[in-house]
Parts: structure tokens; sequence; C-alpha cells
């Protein structure tokens, strides 16, 4: 049975600061749904509280989920998060138990 990685990252804007959060994150959608391993890498926005964005991603093991956060592209846009959260990001990476 394959360990499959699955993470929840959930990024809160600074007041004001909601398209610039998403205009950091959807650069990225499409080339990282294109990357080794990844099986899923779904970018909702809360509907009650639209400075929220989740992230939900699966990924086929730890070493490409790892490869895929030390990208530059990644590294660049965590730098630039920093301006843009009102909060620290909440990640947490899961794995299945039944």
């Amino acid at each position: 049975m394959q360990d499959i990685v699955y993470v929840v990252a959930k990024l809160q804007a600074r007041a004001g600061k909601e398209e610039a959060l998403r205009k950091l994150i959807e650069p990225v959608i499409e080339p990282t749904r294109q990357e080794k391993g990844c099986r899923r890498y779904s970018v909702m926005q809360d509907r009650q509280n639209p400075a929220v964005i989740t992230l939900l991603e699966e990924w086929d093991t730890e070493a490409d989920l790892d490869t895929h956060l030390a990208l530059p592209h990644l590294q660049k846009i965590f730098a630039e998060l920093k301006d843009v959260l009102g909060a620290p990001p909440d990640i947490v990476r899961y794995k299945e138990i039944g």
C-alpha cells in the first residue's frame, strides 16, 4: 500500500490583501498539478470569509512533496506571503488510517 501524503494548508490574508494572496497562488496551480507525485492540488476560497484560502493536496510520497516545496518559485512565494498573510499559515500533513 502506498503511503499517500495528504496536506491541508489554510492561509488567511491580512485585511485588504485578499486579492494579493490569490494573485500569488493562482500562477502555481496548474504547474503544481503537473509535478511528479501530485495527485491533487485544489485551491478553495472560504464562502463566508474570502480572506481564507485553503489548499487540499495529495502527494505520492513525502519526497515528492518536499521536492515541490523546495522549488525556487515556491520559495519566492513563501517569502512574499509574509507581506499578505494576517496569521501564520496552518499547514498539516496527514496520512490515511482507514
